[in-house]
């Protein structure tokens, strides 16, 4: 398997949001040209190319619970819908 970094934590939360691409809460361009811009083992450097990027959308603003919940629900009913047909 590819190992992103050295330090197993980051290596760990970059499979992680990689991860997270599968069901549209990251974008997988944008994590890995985020972590390409991250020196390994540099922890300062982890937390602010994330949350200037994409990641800030989540957790800064505004609207970022009601889109969350949007496709929550959008999941469920494709998930749910499936099911019951």
């Amino acid at each position: 398997m590819h190992q992103f970094f050295d330090d197993e934590g980051f290596n760990f939360a970059t499979l992680l949001a990689l991860g997270s691409t599968y069901r549209g809460l990251a974008d997988i361009g944008e994590v890995l040209s985020t972590v390409a811009r991250i020196e390994d083992g540099d922890r300062e450097q982890w937390v602010e190319p994330f949350s200037r990027d994409s990641g800030a959308n989540w957790h800064c603003e505004p609207a970022a619970q009601g889109r969350r919940d949007e496709r929550v629900f959008d999941w469920l009913e494709d998930v749910l819908g499936a099911v019951t047909a």
